[in-house]
């Protein structure tokens, strides 16, 4: 029930509750039980990142690598994204991170680094996506030395047929 969902979590978030204004900030971006309101996403994921929630931050990260709501800034994209990164080691985060780093974007392209971070998602946080992009690199020989076998370890589609 979403809107009791959004009850509770907007009394959490009243309280200080980091976690329950993140998922404020998801219901208004999903429109889950309120009518979808990218601007409140916004402000409840901001409160909570500003709470130390690496969710949140994650998430305005996101907002603003796709321009929801806000332009798109990859620049600031990167800044939250490494705060999310950082402050919780936050897998999904960590993935996104890479992405920035392998693709150039408000930040320069710097496979070695996308490896070194895609790495530490896949393996520790155990992100499917990481481990998707790890492979990637290790097809492509981008940031480490090519490796086929170690490829199609992380993503089938690199493995001979």
């Amino acid at each position: 029930d979403y809107k009791k969902a959004f009850e509770f979590s907007a009394k959490g978030c009243d309280g200080g509750v980091a976690l329950a204004c993140n998922n404020l900030g998801a219901l208004y971006a999903k429109g889950l039980g309120v009518e979808r309101d990218y601007k409140k996403a916004f402000e409840f994921y901001t409160k909570a990142c500003d709470g130390g929630n690496a969710l949140g931050c994650n998430s305005i990260g996101g907002m603003y690598e796709f321009g929801q709501e806000v332009e798109q800034d990859y620049k600031k994209a990167f800044e939250f994204y490494t705060k999310a990164c950082d402050s919780r080691a936050y897998a999904t985060a960590c993935s996104n991170l890479g992405t920035l780093y392998a693709k150039g974007l408000g930040v320069e392209q710097d496979y070695k680094k996308a490896f070194e971070i895609y790495t530490k998602a896949c393996y520790s946080g155990k992100n499917a996506l990481a481990c998707n992009n790890l492979g990637v690199l290790y097809a492509n020989g981008q940031g480490v030395e090519q490796d086929r076998k170690k490829a199609c370890s992380l993503n089938r589609n690199f493995c001979d047929k």
